[in-house]
C-alpha cells in the first residue's frame, strides 16, 4: 500500500521495510531480514545521504543482522561506519552513539576478542553513566542493564568475580527500572549474581541472591520454559552451596 501510494523509494516505505526486517530477524529469518534492511538502507542513503544519523542507524541494523548471520567482518565495517557518522553528527556522548558501541562489542565478543568487547561495552556504558537515569527511556535503561550484565559475564569468565559482582547488582537495578523486578531477565541476573558470589566463596550472599531469584521465579507462569530452566538452575546452585 505504501509503495502504491508514495512510490518505492519513499521514506515511509523504508521505515516499513526496517520494521519488517526486525520481525524477520526476531523469528530467525535472517536472509529475509538482510534483504529488507538492504532495501531500506538504499532509501535512507538516497533520502538523507551518508552523513546522517538516520542512515547510520540503518547501517547498525543491517550490521546486527550480518552479525546474527555470522558475517562478522562485514558487520564490523558497517558498525564502524555508523559509529563514525554518529560521532560526527550527534557527538560521542549521545545515546545513539552508545548503541553503535554496543553493537561493536557484540561483534568482538562473537569473534572471541573479549578484550575488545569489554572496551566497547565499557565505552557504551560510560555514555549512559553520563546521563541521569530519570531521563533515560525504557529501551535505554534496558540496554544499560544489558551492558552491565555483559561486562559482568566477561569478568566472571575471567574469574574476576570481585569486579563482576557490582556490575551484576547495577544490572539488576537498571533492568528492574526498565521492566519491573518480576521480569525474567531480572530473575536470571539474580541467579548469575548468586553463582558469582558462590564462586568467590561468599555463600551467604549467594544464597540471598538465589532465594530472591526463586521467589521471583515463583511469580512467573509455570509453562514458561525459561522460568522452568531457571528454577532447575537455582536448585543446582543450592546444591553447590551445600544447602
Amino acid at each position: 500500500i505504501l509503495e502504491k501510494n508514495f512510490g518505492p523509494t519513499h521514506i515511509a516505505v523504508a521505515d516499513a521495510l526496517r520494521a519488517l526486517a526486525d520481525i524477520n530477524a526476531g523469528s530467525g529469518q535472517i536472509q529475509q531480514a538482510e534483504s529488507l534492511d538492504r532495501r531500506a538502507l538504499a532509501i535512507y542513503e538516497k533520502t538523507y545521504g551518508k552523513e546522517d544519523a538516520r542512515y547510520a542507524h540503518a547501517l547498525d541494523m543491517l550490521g546486527e543482522v550480518l552479525r546474527m548471520k555470522g558475517d562478522l567482518p562485514a558487520a564490523e565495517k558497517l558498525h564502524l561506519d555508523a559509529l563514525s557518522v554518529k560521532e560526527k553528527t550527534l557527538g560521542p556522548n549521545h545515546p545513539a552513539t552508545a548503541v553503535s558501541l554496543y553493537f561493536l562489542g557484540s561483534v568482538y565478543e562473537n569473534s572471541g576478542d573479549a578484550t575488545k568487547a569489554e572496551d566497547y561495552y565499557s565505552r557504551a556504558l560510560r555514555v549512559f553513566d553520563g546521563i541521569p537515569n530519570d531521563i533515560l527511556g525504557t529501551q535505554q535503561l534496558a540496554l544499560c542493564g544489558t551492558l552491565l550484565n555483559l561486562l559482568a559475564e566477561i569478568r566472571s569468565e575471567m574469574g574476576d568475580y570481585k569486579r563482576a559482582l557490582p556490575l551484576r547488582e547495577r544490572s539488576i537495578q537498571m533492568s528492574s527500572k526498565a521492566f519491573g523486578e518480576e521480569h525474567i531477565s531480572v530473575v536470571f541476573e539474580y541467579f548469575s549474581l548468586g553463582f558469582d558470589a558462590n564462586s568467590m566463596g561468599d555463600t551467604d550472599r549467594a544464597l540471598r541472591a538465589w532465594f530472591k531469584a526463586g521467589a521471583l521465579a515463583d511469580t512467573i507462569p509455570r509453562d514458561n520454559v525459561q522460568a522452568a530452566a531457571l528454577t532447575t538452575g537455582i536448585g543446582r546452585g543450592y546444591m553447590l552451596a551445600g544447602q
